[in-house]
């Protein structure tokens, strides 16, 4: 995946240019999610769904003005509406339908993260990798960031988890992109802890030192495992039982089978470096010449946070596809 460096330096700047470089994209991508909401049966019409995403951005503005900016410079540079822009950035927690496959695992050649990043087919087309100052973000156009990791050696990946508590609340690529800010996996776990989540979401961060696992609806979050000694995975249901009370798994979800096949690989082939862990998370893609239904793995990201070594694609993991580092 080809790497994008923004050469704006505002929040903005940086907005409008992302906007103006992927403008007919972003548009696509707008058209598709909002068309997609349309026919969720919870929403009544168009303007009932502009209405629910539009009442995010307060929210937004008082936890991060320079992201609620980053955001409105998105709308302005593209042309889509400021409900348009919420709805790229939010479809997931306005939805809730998506899948992920997140894998820590320490070496001595420093830990390594990373993670699918199954959706809707219509993303396909539309994952990249942004670097943003020090920061390297995954994410799809028009959307402030899914996952990524900065010079500082912090890492972040995710998964959605289906919450039955959801409400309006925190953009959560917004909090991916304030806890790519810090340098500390202890001060980033406690961002996560403090935010005002609106949807569920398991966020697994790290640094060279510390890893912390954590499940959170927008009512309980809950540190599931603070162990950087060993490896790690997760998918779309939730470990902890306190949290899977306000959680739901979808129906034809396949984040069991993913589980388990994580699971095996690892006892198998315990990956020992960033090229074992894209193999890992290879098998674990959804292609989407093999699957039926609409979620496939739209992109992917792997990264070894001491050596900044880093993988990217968009659609399913390919093996062929070479690692990189950021400068």
């Amino acid at each position: 995946m080809q790497l994008y460096a923004f050469k704006s330096k505002t929040p903005l700047g940086i907005g409008r240019e992302h906007g103006e470089e992927f403008r007919d994209s972003i548009r696509e991508l707008a058209e598709a999610r909002v068309e997609l909401l349309c026919k969720e049966p919870q929403f009544g019409t168009k303007s009932d769904i502009f209405e629910l995403a539009l009442a995010h951005l307060p929210i937004l503005k008082s936890y991060d003005k320079p992201l609620f900016e980053e955001l409105m410079g998105i709308s302005e540079g593209s042309g889509i509406s400021e409900a348009e822009a919420v709805i790229v950035n939010h479809y997931t927690d306005m939805r809730d339908i998506t899948g992920c496959t997140a894998v820590y695992v320490p070496t001595e050649n420093g830990p390594l993260l990373g993670q699918t990043w199954d959706i809707d087919i219509s993303a396909l087309k539309h994952a990249r990798l942004f670097q943003i100052g020090d920061t390297y973000v995954f994410t799809s156009v028009g959307c402030l960031g899914v996952a990524g990791f900065n010079t500082q050696g912090l890492g972040l990946c995710i998964n959605n988890l289906n919450s039955t508590d959801a409400r309006v609340g925190l953009l959560w690529p917004a909090l991916i992109r304030r806890i790519l800010r810090e340098s500390s996996a202890q001060t980033s776990r406690d961002l996560i802890l403090d935010a005002p989540i609106g949807g569920g979401r398991h966020f697994a961060v790290a640094d060279l030192t510390n890893l912390y696992a954590i499940e959170a609806s927008s009512t309980r979050q809950k540190v599931i495992c603070d162990n950087p000694d060993n490896t790690y995975w997760h998918t779309n249901h939730c470990l902890d039982s306190e949290i899977g009370e306000v959680c739901k798994i979808r129906q034809g979800s396949s984040t069991f089978e993913r589980y388990e096949q994580a699971e095996k690989h690892i006892k198998s082939n315990p990956p020992k470096n960033l090229n074992d862990l894209w193999g890992l998370l290879a098998e674990v893609s959804l292609d989407p010449a093999k699957v039926e239904g609409r979620i496939v793995t739209c992109g992917a990201l792997a990264m070894n946070l001491k050596t900044q070594e880093w993988r990217a694609c968009q659609g399913p993991v390919k093996l062929s596809s070479r690692a990189r580092v950021p400068y």
